[in-house]
């Protein structure tokens, strides 16, 4: 569900929240009889592919994965307490707590490990804990755009604005559930096992979509925050997902299902699981004549030769000297709430307030550092 942009520009922060508040309650996960129980079973084979919602969401966020993962292993699709219809016990909510708690259901369940954990926002930074804390479990683990662990003392520090508006938001807008989570999204982080990495093999999946509502100063934080995955998890570097905002599990399924299965079976994934594109052919954008971009071969001269100048440009994290670069009409910035991922991304993202009602046509191209198209996709902003 989304507020035309245009309203929102004339809307007094008292009357956002309002807003933002009966949208949350509007567009809040239903619960059938039978979900009583707090998990999901689905197809057969090892490793168990452990899937994980960040805040806000129940196990329904993965729905679209999910059958084509059964195709190949058992998976177990997790409501957490005080999410989907589980009760909220008393006691602490913080990550650790959490993984200790996911791991006792999944022995509840039947089901041992080895476990591939995935993870989406918050749920990414519990995967990470669970990886951490019980790494003799962990086949291997794939983190969809997750919340790092510095990320609320980061924006506490470097935004005091937008920290104070989330906190604003947090007590209109959040059940209770949700604000124990976000307020205890940094405990325990602090503990010996996260001295180092968790020593399995992992992928981190940041979203690259940038939007004209998004602050500035905000994503420049995420990305700095994003560039230190790879101490935390141990693996060579993050993966931007160019084309995707913060549910690159719904809108980049097929990034998120290679992921998955790179690592869950090794030297057996077929031909198309980790089949790339190697081309966008007739890319159309405004009223310039449709073209094609080679990827490796076309330069980034070839195309702004034809576009222009690019409306962004930011640094690739871990790749000196590469960029990525978007091209579009998109009018600039809106009111700075729209999107704050992926500390509200959850959440917002269920609300999100738009520039426009209008779709705005977007190439967006990664650059390797001599200026060769590394990668290339048309994306719709909104």
């Amino acid at each position: 569900m989304r507020l035309p942009p245009r309203l929102l520009s004339h809307l007094r922060p008292a009357t956002l929240l309002a807003a933002t508040t009966l949208l949350l309650a509007g567009c809040a996960s239903s619960t059938s009889p039978q979900d009583a129980r707090p998990y999901t079973l689905s197809g057969q084979g090892k490793p168990v592919v452990v899937l994980q919602s960040g805040l806000g969401d129940d196990r329904h966020s993965w729905q679209s994965l999910v059958p084509t993962l059964a195709q190949h292993y058992t998976v177990f699709a997790y409501d957490r307490p005080g999410s989907g219809a589980q009760p909220l016990p008393d006691g602490p909510r913080d990550p650790c707590t959490i993984a200790s708690e996911l791991r006792a259901t999944l022995r509840e369940a039947g089901l041992t490990p080895p476990y591939l954990l995935v993870g989406h926002s918050l749920g990414g930074l519990y995967q990470y804990t669970y990886a951490s804390l019980f790494p003799q479990d962990v086949a291997g683990f794939v983190l969809v755009d997750p919340t790092h662990p510095r990320n609320w003392a980061a924006i506490q520090q470097q935004l005091p604005g937008t920290a104070a508006l989330l906190k604003t938001l947090k007590t209109v807008a959040f059940s209770s559930a949700e604000r124990r989570e976000f307020d205890a999204q940094g405990s325990c982080l602090d503990r010996p096992e996260f001295a180092r990495p968790p020593g399995v093999p992992g992928r981190v999946l940041i979203a690259g979509q940038l939007r004209a509502a998004d602050p500035e100063e905000y994503q420049a934080l995420r990305l700095n925050l994003a560039r230190e995955w790879p101490r935390l998890a141990g693996i060579p570097a993050v993966e931007m997902i160019w084309d995707s905002a913060h549910y690159i599990h719904r809108e980049r399924p097929d990034a998120v299902i290679r992921a998955i299965r790179q690592l869950a079976s090794p030297g057996q994934c077929d031909a198309a699981c980790g089949a790339t594109t190697q081309r966008l052919d007739s890319v159309s954008l405004g009223d310039h004549p449709p073209f094609d971009i080679l990827f490796g071969q076309t330069r980034r001269a070839d195309i702004e030769a034809r576009l222009g100048a690019p409306r962004r440009t930011q640094a690739v994290p871990d790749q000196a000297g590469a960029e990525v670069r978007a091209y579009h009409r998109k009018p600039d910035k809106a009111h700075p709430v729209i999107s704050l991922i992926p500390v509200l991304g959850d959440l917002v993202d269920a609300v999100q307030v738009v520039n426009d009602l209008q779709d705005w046509p977007e190439l967006v191209v990664e650059y390797t550092p001599t200026g060769l198209v590394r990668y290339a996709g048309l994306r719709k902003v909104q």
